[in-house]
């Protein structure tokens, strides 16, 4: 036995968007062995010669496996055991970010990746990913579904600027539900999280009036928008 065991080390990015008013995730198709030819989420080895902070090492692998770059990654849990990868004792760190699918939909294939495809989450199917990929994605999902209720987080995967409407439909999508229209719009008036840019989105309907985050927004929406 050496003195000290090293188990091997990697991160996994669970990048959020909205596709077609559904919710997407972000996966890769893997171009090695393990899982080679398998979908699964953007991940990679920890570089101790390169990365100082594990968020070095998450921006690191996300960019050169999709060439997508997020400013901000929640870390979502560590997974870990001897039989979730075949090339030994693993451990994966987990992050999950929101993006807008206008900062995302460029991205492509990278390193050691074959394609990519982004894939409703409603439509995965048990065993069809990578490792233990499925897990993490749904861990992602109840985590973000826990926090609808108390903060404005499904706000980030909107653009900059967005309608109330828009803005209702990202928590209906989210939450898995509808949401009746006066009392979501009664709660984030109540709230008062939201500035008006001055602008309209205008096309087939009427213009609608455009909105943004304040910028000392309070991260905040405790009632249950479901009742």
């Amino acid at each position: 036995m050496k003195e000290y065991e090293t188990p091997i080390a990697t991160l996994d990015s669970d990048i959020l968007t909205l596709k077609n008013e559904k919710l997407h995730v972000l996966l890769v198709e893997r171009e090695k062995e393990p899982y080679a030819g398998k979908l699964g989420l953007p991940g990679g080895f920890i570089f101790t010669d390169q990365d100082e902070t594990l968020d070095d090492s998450v921006n690191r692998v996300l960019f050169q496996k999709t060439g997508v770059q997020s400013s901000y990654f929640e870390q979502l849990h560590t997974f870990g055991s001897v039989k979730r990868d075949s090339r030994g004792w693993s451990i994966s760190i987990a992050y999950v970010s929101l993006m807008p699918w206008e900062e995302v939909e460029n991205a492509q294939a990278g390193r050691n990746v074959t394609g990519i495809e982004w894939k409703a989450v409603d439509e995965i199917k048990k065993g069809s990913l990578a490792f233990d990929h499925e897990n993490i994605i749904e861990m992602a999902l109840e985590r973000l579904r826990n926090k609808v209720n108390y903060s404005t987080l499904p706000v980030y995967l909107l653009p900059k600027k967005f309608t109330k409407t828009q803005l209702q439909k990202v928590y209906e999508q989210v939450l898995g539900t509808p949401i009746d229209k006066s009392a979501f719009r009664k709660k984030i008036n109540e709230l008062d999280f939201l500035e008006e840019t001055g602008e309209v989105l205008t096309g087939k309907h009427r213009p609608a009036e455009l909105f943004q985050l304040k910028p000392d927004a309070l991260v905040c929406f405790r009632s249950n928008l479901t009742k």
